[in-house]
């Protein structure tokens, strides 16, 4: 399947009219692949002289007007990746639901492009996520937890679950970059991520999407930042989060194994409410919600108890790993206004639910580990 690169003239050239180092780069790198390198300007008679003049015969630069015009050449907005630096460079790949980077590579990016392109150190990264994001979309996990829910866990996060190195490496930055904000190879996480979401009809018809909020309640984490940039992608206006952590609660890695099963989710329901934002707004809604591991499920088990209660339609849990333990589901009775603290909750049942597992999205998460490693 072919992949586009498009470059808004300001990434393409210096404001000398020169082609920037960097591109020249991206278009030695695309040759002899799927890969091709597309310049984006109103004025295409102009630039299209200049890089024929510039490159030769033979360039495999395409011209493109700021229109919709993938679909006239019948390419699909999933095979487009748009490299802006100007704002209504932000405004074209929003309109077409297309991926935006933010070339780090570049001193004179505007803040839109800041705020919302997904930013990348190299054309090397680039080319490393387009690849990625060309890799065949599986999940470790899909499974339903409840009528109106389910569980998708992108990768394995358990390093004593049969793995080559290549995965125990790609589980320790993937754990470094959840866990303790070392964003080196945010980057590979995130457009793994994306195969998944961009590949999959089921995340096309989001309401919201969110994120399950951590210990301290502070929205500071790599997961947040993938949940912004989703939203962006999707068009998706709603930018409050749904579950508000009102006050700090223990960390899961502190508590016992045995006593964290034991508490389930009633530990969260002391520290964890509805945003009253959202009140008398969920009723149909389709919902993600978005965290970094799941482990026996405490986190989404209380946020499925108390979006359900509110008559929502869909719940879609989206983990980037789990620890292939068993899933505690649990029904609680809630009581009280549960969009402010100080509701009652009792727990009326808890079972436990065996996954099924797709090893073939190891063999994913090792070639990510390649493509990391063969641009070196």
């Amino acid at each position: 399947m072919p992949f586009y690169i498009v470059l808004s003239r300001n990434v393409f050239f210096t404001e000398d009219d020169e082609i920037r180092p960097e591109t020249l780069e991206l278009i030695e790198r695309v040759k002899g692949t799927d890969i091709f390198i597309a310049i984006m300007s109103r004025k295409l008679g102009t630039y299209k002289g200049l890089v024929d003049q510039l490159l030769g015969d033979g360039h495999q630069v395409m011209f493109t007007d700021r229109n919709n015009w993938y679909k006239d050449q019948g390419v699909n907005r999933k095979q487009i990746l748009f490299v802006g630096a100007v704002k209504q460079d932000m405004w074209i790949a929003a309109n077409n639901k297309a991926l935006l980077i933010n070339p780090l590579w570049l001193d004179n990016v505007e803040d839109e492009i800041e705020e919302y392109g997904f930013a990348l150190e190299s054309p090397s990264q680039l080319i490393e996520c387009i690849e990625i994001l060309t890799l065949e979309p599986v999940a470790f996990v899909n499974e339903k937890i409840s009528p109106k829910s389910k569980l998708i866990a992108i990768s394995n996060a358990n390093k004593y679950y049969k793995l080559t190195p290549k995965n125990n490496e790609m589980i320790y930055k993937y754990t470094g970059i959840l866990k303790y904000n070392k964003d080196l190879h945010l980057y590979a996480l995130y457009f793994h991520y994306l195969t998944l979401i961009i590949n999959n009809d089921d995340f096309d018809n989001i309401d919201y999407w969110m994120t399950f909020p951590s210990s301290s309640g502070k929205n500071e984490n790599a997961i947040y930042s993938i949940a912004k940039n989703t939203r962006y992608l999707f068009k998706n206006r709603y930018k409050d989060e749904i579950l508000i952590r009102h006050t700090p609660a223990q960390k899961s890695t502190s508590i016992d194994s045995a006593k964290r099963i034991e508490q389930g989710a009633g530990r969260h329901f002391n520290t964890l409410n509805l945003n009253p934002n959202y009140k008398g707004k969920l009723s149909g809604k389709r919902i993600v919600v978005l965290d970094d591991f799941v482990t026996n499920g405490s986190s989404f088990e209380s946020a499925r108890n108390l979006l359900e209660e509110q008559g929502v339609k869909e719940i879609i849990f989206l983990a980037i790993g789990t620890f292939k333990k068993l899933y505690q589901y649990e029904v609680y009775e809630l009581q009280g206004n549960v969009f402010q603290e100080g509701y009652s909750y009792e727990c009326r049942k808890a079972k436990f639910l065996n996954f099924n597992y797709d090893d073939s999205a190891l063999a994913v998460t090792e070639k990510i580990y390649d493509i990391l490693n063969s641009h070196k």
